[in-house]
């Protein structure tokens, strides 16, 4: 819908001469149908047309730009094809061929058509916008450009060509000029939903998502049912938490177009957020019936298998998440077989890391079981773990992502495995991961550093120390109720006989001086120490303390790995990380509160004040 390069062909005069007098008035009845409205009369009156004169030029010319209009391109080609081949000096077949080959994403084909149609009559104004949108979409928005001017050039007045003008200056990151175009064509058309539409997605790219919702209830007011549109606009209500609203564009998309994987696919979001599992399971299904292929509903799928206990199932699905669009793991390129869990005895291996920093953490508990496997085994990692690793995974190689020599395959390994991909073969069944009774800590914080930081604990008094993590680098609205505010914590800061220590790795100093005002509590920061950058010296921070309580984080994550003792809180009652139970299963050592996300958060700091008093085992 954002761009309309197609001019309106199908005209009918200038026929005489060229056809029989039988047939130029069945095509004079059959255009008449057509402008009625009676598209599927017009449609078989073409082709009985077509059965007496398989190469009547304007039968063919018609029924391919009707079938353009349809959305079905290949039949489209068709029959613009076999009207250009009767009369190949056509501008205006070329460019509409052009066009088409658009639609099928054969761009070189449609730039040859278009360049074809400019050689023939070189101002066309028609060839050029379509010459300009082929090029934008192979990438070449600069010089598309140029040709969207000329096409203004030609015809100043058309809002289709200022809009497509409008879309390379939006693609080229010149968004004023691009909302200025926009809005010189709405003073021609006010009500164009193509122009409303593009102001919705330059909008939303913005993150300017009320500005997008207006532009986008605007285009449905001229065309409701339009499914990009209706798509769009559910996209941007979800984001705005506005669910059952979101959820009926969803399903207007997927009552136009049955097949619309994508609307499946979120309207699975909305559901899931809503609290309906097995709604959103179904509309996954279905997502995977309409398109085996489609990496999100099976990464989705895995991970609600995940969260209902299918453990097993869930590592099948979760495969596919370097090819999933809303998921942040990367596609890499190493050469080397992946490892099929077959013995590694003799053999070597290298492991990567995905996902952010605590995901490699979390899921690097496995590394000790490739270990006992006794093949000879490389670690790639973020930076930040190089020196915690390699401290902590006695015989294995650490580098820094990226390796090149293995990426590129200069160095020989039998086998590559992805961190998480080794789940398929250590933790399918509950069963298989770590209890407290196991060697469960696999993360060694290095002594120097603890001794030092505990030096400057002691400094501060020689209570019992419990660090404290409220709050992320990064909150994005989606996930704010995993979050709590100070005053919300104030059951806890209201323990006395322990210190305080701050590891939330941003600047909170606001929150830390609420603290002491309202609560009276001092929440120690520990100077000279990065938070955020320097996981080594968090590792020694984490293991000098007594207890960390800290929301869900590469905090609680870390100090799970290092075995300390944590309570996590979390504002959702189940999570992926669960694997249908009722607490995280990757650190024995780590017990998780969990609230619904709609309820307060003072209940459950009340718990973990109780929790914490019993396990420092303080008085009062």
């Amino acid at each position: 819908m954002s761009d309309e390069p197609m001019e309106n062909s199908g005209h009918t005069e200038g026929m005489q001469g060229s056809v029989s007098e039988s047939l130029l008035t069945k095509l004079h009845q059959a255009g008449q149908q057509q402008a009625d409205g009676n598209m599927a009369e017009a449609e078989q009156a073409y082709e009985v047309i077509l059965e007496q004169e398989p190469d009547n030029k304007f039968a063919n010319q018609l029924l391919g730009g009707m079938a353009l209009q349809k959305g079905d391109f290949q039949r489209a080609h068709k029959f613009v094809s076999k009207a250009l081949a009767v009369d190949p000096n056509n501008e205006e077949l070329n460019s509409n061929l052009g066009i088409v080959l658009i639609k099928l994403q054969r761009l070189d084909e449609a730039i040859h058509y278009f360049n074809q149609a400019l050689l023939l009559q070189p101002g066309y104004a028609a060839a050029h916008n379509g010459l300009g949108t082929a090029l934008r979409e192979q990438g070449n928005t600069e010089k598309a450009l140029i040709h969207h001017i000329q096409a203004l050039a030609a015809q100043p007045n058309d809002h289709r060509m200022r809009n497509n003008y409008a879309n390379s200056l939006r693609e080229l990151g010149r968004t004023d000029e691009a909302i200025e175009q926009y809005s010189t064509a709405l003073e021609s058309t006010y009500g164009d939903p193509d122009t409303h539409y593009n102001l919705g997605v330059l909008f939303e790219s913005l993150e300017q998502l009320d500005r997008a919702c207006d532009h986008y209830k605007k285009a449905l007011k001229t065309d409701p049912n339009h499914p990009e549109v209706n798509f769009n606009l559910g996209n941007v209500l979800q984001s705005l938490g506005q669910l059952e609203t979101a959820m009926e564009k969803y399903k207007k998309v997927i009552e136009v177009m049955p097949d619309h994987a994508k609307s499946h696919v979120n309207l699975g979001h909305a559901l899931l957020k809503s609290g309906d599992k097995k709604g959103a399971e179904n509309h996954w299904r279905q997502a995977l019936v309409i398109n085996n292929e489609f990496a999100d509903a099976h990464v989705n799928l895995a991970l609600l298998n995940f969260e209902l206990g299918n453990i097993s199932e869930g590592w099948k699905g979760f495969e596919w998440r370097n090819k999933a669009e809303s998921y942040g793991s990367p596609q890499r390129q190493f050469p080397q077989p992946n490892w099929d869990g077959s013995p590694l005895n003799g053999k070597e291996i290298i492991l990567w890391g995905e996902m952010g920093l605590g995901d490699e953490i979390s899921y690097a508990s496995m590394i000790p079981d490739v270990l006992r496997q006794g093949g000879k085994v490389t670690i790639e990692c973020t930076q930040r773990l190089v020196p915690l690793f390699t401290r902590s995974f006695e015989g294995a190689e650490v580098y820094a992502a990226p390796y090149a020599p293995a990426e590129d395959g200069h160095r020989f390994y039998d086998f590559q495995s992805s961190f998480p991909s080794l789940g398929r073969y250590f933790r399918n069944t509950v069963g298989d991961f770590p209890s407290i009774d196991d060697q469960y800590i696999y993360l060694k914080a290095d002594p120097s550093q603890k001794a030092y930081l505990q030096e400057q604990l002691k400094d501060i008094s020689d209570k019992p120390k419990i660090g404290l993590c409220w709050s992320s680098n990064l909150v994005k609205d989606e996930f704010r109720h995993f979050y709590a505010s100070i005053r919300e914590m104030e059951p806890l800061l209201s323990l006395t006989g322990v210190d305080f220590v701050c590891l939330v790795p941003a600047n909170v100093d606001d929150d830390i001086a609420t603290a002491l005002i309202e609560c009276g509590v001092t929440i120690h920061v520990l100077e000279g120490l990065d938070l955020k950058q320097d996981v080594d010296g968090v590792a020694a921070l984490l293991s000098s303390l007594d207890i960390v309580v800290s929301c869900l984080s590469t905090v609680t994550e870390l100090a799970g790995a290092l075995g300390v003792r944590t309570l996590g809180f979390i504002g959702e009652n189940s999570h992926s990380q669960w694997m249908g139970t009722d607490d995280v299963l990757w650190f024995p050592n780590t017990h998780y509160h969990a609230k619904h996300k709609s309820k307060p958060w003072k209940p459950l700091f009340v718990d973990i004040s109780l929790e914490v008093k019993n396990i420092l085992e303080l008085g009062g």
